[in-house]
């Protein structure tokens, strides 16, 4: 999915989307998602741990989930709030494995 004016391009893991907003071509406005998912990628963690939780409130993607097989923990983001450094998740709450959200 593309955010042509943040100049910002991202392939989360999954999509989470309303069916009706699914019938368009190319690529998928983010501000349609519901919510994006992330496995984190062993060769490069700070893509999703950093570049994404940096990027996904700026396209105005209001949850982001991302989970690390490496370490058996999660994260669930939401709730865009503007800072200096542009919109960040104000809430989110850790998950481990072997936990109950896990």
């Amino acid at each position: 999915m593309e955010d042509e004016p943040e100049a910002v391009m991202r392939r989360p893991d999954v999509m989470v989307i309303a069916e009706e907003d699914m019938d368009t071509e190319g690529s998928i406005d983010p501000r349609a998602l519901v919510a994006a998912i992330e496995i984190v990628s062993r060769s490069n963690p700070d893509n999703d741990w950093v570049g994404k939780i940096r990027d996904y409130p700026l396209m105005g993607i209001p949850v982001y989930a991302i989970f690390d097989p490496r370490t058996g923990t999660g994260a669930v983001l939401s709730d865009i709030h503007p800072t200096p450094n542009g919109p960040r998740y104000r809430y989110s709450f850790a998950v481990h494995r072997g936990s109950p959200r896990w």
